[in-house]
């Protein structure tokens, strides 16, 4: 009887044992959901101005571009106003 209890239990856990994951597959599972959460990734383009002040009250303004296409980075002179 306690045989075929420990028989049964092992049964039971079995499962459990072939879904521990190495860290060579962790690696690999993590990897390939970063990839999947990137596909899709669609172009972006931002245009923002600062203003610069300095202590007697005069400022500056530059108006600063940039583009990300497929993970490229382009940014853009800023240019003063």
């Amino acid at each position: 009887m306690l045989k075929k209890l420990f028989t049964f239990i092992f049964i039971l856990l079995l499962p459990s044992f072939s879904l521990a994951e190495t860290p060579e597959e962790k690696g690999k599972n993590i990897a390939k959901k970063s990839y999947e959460n990137t596909r899709g990734f669609v172009d972006s383009e931002s245009d923002q101005i600062m203003i610069l002040i300095d202590p007697q009250g005069n400022k500056v303004e530059r108006e600063i571009s940039g583009k990300t296409l497929e993970n490229l980075l382009i940014s853009l002179n800023t240019l003063d106003q």
